[in-house]
C-alpha cells in the first residue's frame, strides 16, 4: 500500500511540476526560469539556482529554486527521499560516509557575466567532492566553461591551493570587482535629487534640506540630514556612514551605473520618487512634495552633575551614565568582564563627569548662544552655523580649572603610559535608539609632545558637542540640548596596532540565522572611516541551531584591499568571538536585571584592536545597535 501510495504521489509530482528541475542547463532562458534570490544577501545583485547530484544514481538536478527555497524539500518532495530534516542535514552536509547527494548553488552575476558555485557555509564536503560537484555542473551547463567555485569560508580557503589544481576558484574581494549596486539601507521616499560630488567640501558652507536626495561620490565623512543617499563608493557596512544610515531609517545604495547614466543625470534637481531594494534603484519623476513643518516635542536629556571629581575605573557602576556618559558607562560594564572573556579593556582609564563641562560653560555668554538656538529653525543656515562656530570658540577660549588639570596630569604621569585617549563622553550619544557615531571629537595628549596638551585636548572635545553636524542629528531625533552635557573617557592610547575594528552582535545577510558580523583592517587603518578605495576584511561568524546540534562556521565576504590573507587568524578570530559572547551574556544579564538600562533585543556595536607583537585582544568600545 505504501509503494502504491509513493508510485501515485510520484505522478502527481512530476506531472504537475515537470519542469521543477532540469537535468542539464542548455541555455540561459533555462537559467532565468529555475533561478530565484539566493538565501544569504551578502552575494549581492544574482539569481541563484539549487544543485543536487546523487551520488547513488549519478543524476544531476538544476532546481527550480522559486518552488524550493531549501534542498531538503525538492529531495523529499520531487525525489520521494524519506529521510527526516534532521538526519538529511547531518549526513549530506557532514563527513560522514553515508552522504546521499552533493548540494550547491549556482549564481549568476549579469553585470559582471560571472557564474560562481558554493556551498552552505555549514558544508564539511571534501576537497574530492567538491571537484566532483563542479565537474558535474560543468559538464551539464552551457556556462561550464566560465564557472567558478566561490572559497568563502575559512575551510574553503584552506583549500584554495589544493581546489585551483583542478577547478577554477574565486575568492570573495574578486566579487566586488565588477559589482555595481550596494544596498545600504532600504526604503523608499520622495524628495529632489541633488547632485554634490565632494560633499566633505561643502560641510561648513552649503545648507542641506531635509526633502533633498543627495549623490556624493567617495566616502564622506560628513553626512546630512536628508531624505536618502545614493553614492557612488561602496561602503563598508559598519562604516560611520552606514550607521547612521541605518540609525535614521533613510535608504542608501551605491549604484555605479545609475549615476553614471546620462538620463538620470539630467533629473538634477527635480523631485523624484526612489526606492532602494536589495538588488536595485528604482525612481520615477514626482511631484512636489513638501514635508510637513515638524513640531514634535523635543525629548528631555538627564544629566548629573553631583560628581565633582575624576572617576575611577572600578567606580563607573556608581555614578553611571547620568554623570558619566553614555560611552564611559558602557565602557565600565564592558571591562567588569574582561577576565572572564579573556580579553583586555584599555588601561589607565579614567573618567571626566559632566561637572567640569557644566562648570567651564556656565557662562553668561555661553547660555545667550544656547538659549538662540531654541528658535534654529528661524535661523538661515550659514547664521546657524555661525552661531555653532561662535559657541565652540568661546569654549575653547576660556581658562580651564588649574587644579582639574593638574590633577589629570597626576593620573597620567602615574599610569606609567605617555600617550592617551580623551574621548567624548556625552549623553546624547552611544544611547538606544540614537547611536551618534563619528558626530564628536576625541584627541589625543602626549605628555612628551607640548603640541597635544590635556588642556588642548579636553577644550576641542567639549566643544565638539556643538557642531553643526551634531547639533543637527540631535534635532533630527528630537533630542532636546537643555540639559546636554560633555564627559570625557580617558584611556592609554594604542601606538602599536596590529589590526582594528568593529562587529556587531548580529548576522545581517542571513535572517534566521544568528552569530555577529565583523569588519576588521591591518594596522589603524579606520575601518568606520575607511580612505578612499581601501576595503577590510568583512566575514560573519554565522551560528545555526538545529535538531542536529548547534552549527557555527566563518564566512567571508570580503578581503582586506591592504594585505594577503586574512587580517585575523582563525584562533584571533575565535578569540574575538569567545570576548564578544562573554560581553553580551553581561549585559543582557544587567537587562534582566534593570529593564530601563537595556533592551531584551540587545544587538551591541563593539570596537577591538589586535596590539603589539603578541596581537593581544583588547575591546575599546560597546554601544548599542540602532537599526
Amino acid at each position: 500500500m505504501l509503494k502504491l501510495l509513493q508510485a501515485v504521489c510520484f505522478l502527481f509530482v512530476f506531472s504537475a511540476g515537470a519542469q521543477q528541475a532540469y537535468t542539464e542547463l542548455k541555455n540561459e532562458k533555462e537559467f532565468h526560469f529555475l533561478a530565484g534570490k539566493p538565501l544569504n544577501s551578502n552575494l549581492g545583485s544574482v539569481e541563484s539556482i539549487k544543485v543536487v547530484y546523487d551520488l547513488e544514481k549519478g543524476n544531476c538536478y538544476f532546481i527550480n529554486s522559486k518552488r524550493y527555497k531549501f534542498h531538503y524539500e525538492f529531495c523529499s518532495v520531487y525525489l520521494m527521499d524519506q529521510t527526516s530534516l534532521e538526519r538529511f542535514n547531518r549526513i549530506n552536509y557532514g563527513t560522514t560516509p553515508e552522504r546521499t547527494y552533493l548540494l550547491g548553488n549556482i549564481n549568476y552575476d549579469q553585470a559582471a557575466d560571472l557564474y560562481f558555485m558554493d556551498l552552505s557555509v555549514f558544508d564539511k564536503m571534501p576537497e574530492e567532492s567538491i571537484i566532483r560537484l563542479y565537474k558535474q555542473v560543468k559538464g551539464k551547463a552551457y556556462f561550464g566553461n566560465k564557472l567558478r567555485f566561490l572559497l568563502n569560508t575559512e575551510r574553503l580557503l584552506g583549500l584554495e591551493t589544493a581546489l585551483k589544481k583542478a577547478i577554477s576558484v574565486l575568492k570573495p574581494s574578486e566579487l566586488y570587482e565588477n559589482k555595481t549596486f550596494q544596498c545600504v539601507s532600504p526604503g523608499k521616499c520622495t524628495g529632489r535629487l541633488r547632485f554634490e560630488p565632494n560633499l566633505d567640501s561643502l560641510r561648513d558652507q552649503t545648507p542641506f534640506q531635509p526633502e533633498d536626495i543627495l549623490v556624493t561620490k567617495g566616502t564622506p565623512k560628513y553626512v546630512p540630514n536628508v531624505a536618502a543617499i545614493l553614492l557612488e563608493e561602496f561602503q563598508t557596512p559598519l562604516s560611520h556612514l552606514s550607521v547612521l544610515g541605518v540609525n535614521r531609517k533613510i535608504p542608501i545604495a551605491v549604484d555605479k551605473k545609475l549615476l553614471r547614466d546620462t538620463a538620470f543625470t539630467k533629473l538634477n534637481g527635480q523631485w523624484v520618487t526612489i526606492e532602494l531594494t536589495e538588488t536595485r534603484v528604482w525612481y520615477k519623476l514626482s511631484d512636489p512634495k513638501f514635508r510637513n513643518s515638524d513640531n514634535q516635542k523635543l525629548q528631555s536629556l538627564k544629566a548629573d552633575t553631583s560628581c565633582r571629581e575624576l572617576v575611577a575605573l572600578a567606580d563607573f557602576g556608581k555614578f553611571g551614565p547620568h554623570a558619566l556618559g553614555n560611552k564611559a558607562s558602557n565602557f565600565g560594564l564592558m571591562s567588569k568582564v574582561q577576565e572572564v572573556g579573556r580579553f583586555k579593556a584599555p588601561e589607565a582609564a579614567f573618567a571626566i563627569p559632566f561637572y567640569f563641562y557644566v562648570k567651564h560653560a556656565a557662562t553668561a555668554r555661553i547660555r545667550t548662544l544656547t538659549a538662540q538656538l531654541e528658535h534654529y529653525k528661524t535661523i538661515p543656515d550659514d547664521s546657524l552655523r555661525n552661531l555653532l562656530n561662535t559657541l565652540r570658540s568661546e569654549i575653547r577660549q576660556l581658562t580651564l580649572d588649574p587644579q582639574l588639570i593638574r590633577e589629570i596630569k597626576e593620573r597620567l604621569v602615574q599610569s606609567g603610559f605617555t600617550t592617551f585617549r580623551f574621548r567624548s563622553s556625552t549623553n546624547a550619544e552611544d544611547a538606544s535608539g540614537f547611536s551618534g557615531a563619528g558626530l564628536y571629537e576625541s584627541k589625543t595628549v602626549d605628555l612628551s609632545d607640548p603640541g597635544k596638551t590635556i588642556e588642548k585636548a579636553m577644550l576641542k572635545v567639549w566643544a565638539s558637542l556643538w557642531s553643526y553636524e551634531a547639533f543637527m542629528e540631535r534635532r533630527f531625533f528630537h533630542l532636546s540640548d537643555e540639559h546636554l552635557a560633555m564627559g570625557i573617557l580617558v584611556h592609554r592610547s594604542f601606538p602599536q596596532e596590529e589590526a582594528n575594528g568593529v562587529l556587531i552582535t548580529k548576522n545581517i545577510y542571513r535572517e534566521g540565522y544568528g552569530g555577529m558580523t565583523i569588519n576588521v583592517q591591518i594596522g589603524d587603518v579606520s575601518v568606520v572611516d575607511p580612505p578612499e578605495g581601501v576595503s577590510c576584511d568583512q566575514l560573519v561568524i554565522v551560528h545555526e541551531l538545529e535538531e542536529s546540534g548547534f552549527n557555527r562556521t566563518v564566512e567571508y565576504i570580503r578581503n582586506s584591499s591592504l594585505t594577503q590573507g586574512t587580517v585575523l587568524s582563525e584562533d584571533e578570530v575565535k578569540r574575538l568571538e569567545f570576548a564578544v559572547n562573554a560581553i553580551v551574556d553581561y549585559f543582557w544579564d544587567k537587562g534582566m536585571r534593570n529593564k530601563k538600562l537595556f533592551s531584551f533585543d540587545l544587538v551591541l556595536d563593539i570596537e577591538f584592536k589586535f596590539q603589539g607583537e603578541n596581537r593581544e585582544l583588547y575591546i575599546k568600545q560597546v554601544r548599542y545597535f540602532n537599526e
